[in-house]
């Protein structure tokens, strides 16, 4: 992935820590934490967006503005934050856009 390599990606610590929660309990071969650990561990050189007050307020507004969930809108905020245009997220609809960012489901 040319952004990947380039370090053009973004992730907000909500979206790390869901990572954690997925790769640890929600897959049918489960990582251990101390591997998952080291796999975030990896993506620290990449910009992380906490979140904080700004965007839960963002995200609330997002959500209701679009009827989405609130956790799907708060990645929406947190990628507004960092001046996102494109978003990659298999739980929104693919080619949406969303407050001016596109959504790309990468397993379309």
């Amino acid at each position: 992935m040319d952004g990947l390599r380039n370090e053009y990606l973004v992730l907000s610590t909500q979206v790390l820590s869901e990572f954690y929660v997925t790769v640890t309990k929600k897959l049918r071969t489960v990582l251990s934490p101390e591997t998952t650990r080291e796999e975030i561990r990896l993506l620290q050189s990449l910009e992380i967006i906490e979140i904080d007050y700004q965007i839960i307020i963002r995200a609330i507004n997002i959500s209701q503005n679009h009827q989405i969930s609130y956790w799907d809108a708060m990645i929406i905020a947190a990628a507004q934050k960092a001046e996102c245009s494109i978003l990659f997220s298999e739980d929104l609809n693919h080619e949406q856009i969303i407050e001016s960012i596109r959504i790309i489901n990468p397993f379309f």
